[in-house]
């Protein structure tokens, strides 16, 4: 399982509650996925996360080892909504795809 969440406190309970699940059920979660993560500044590129960092606790708490963080990008967002996000090229995703492939 690759677990997404998002940067509000309420989504971060409901993934400690998936996360548990899985685990009780003995289901591996492979990696989390943070969505809306962060933004460049439009000014000077600095890294802004405007909703805090919080999924990290999770890593660690229950020993997940990969974990990666998407922006909020103007460009992804296009993609989706035009259905062709598979064509979006960014590194975003690198560490969750390589725990993907190594866990098949």
């Amino acid at each position: 399982l690759v677990v997404v969440t998002s940067p509000q406190d309420l989504v971060s309970l409901i993934v400690e509650k998936a996360v548990r699940m899985a685990n009780m059920m003995d289901k591996p979660i492979i990696g989390i996925v943070k969505n809306m993560a962060y933004m460049n500044c439009p000014c000077c590129d600095k890294v802004i996360y405007p909703f805090g960092k919080n999924e990290e606790g999770l890593t660690e708490k229950y020993g997940i080892e990969s974990y990666a963080e998407l922006p909020i990008d103007a460009k992804l967002a296009d993609r989706c909504d035009k259905g062709d996000v598979e064509n979006y090229e960014g590194e975003y995703l690198s560490e969750i795809t390589k725990a993907i492939d190594e866990f098949e």
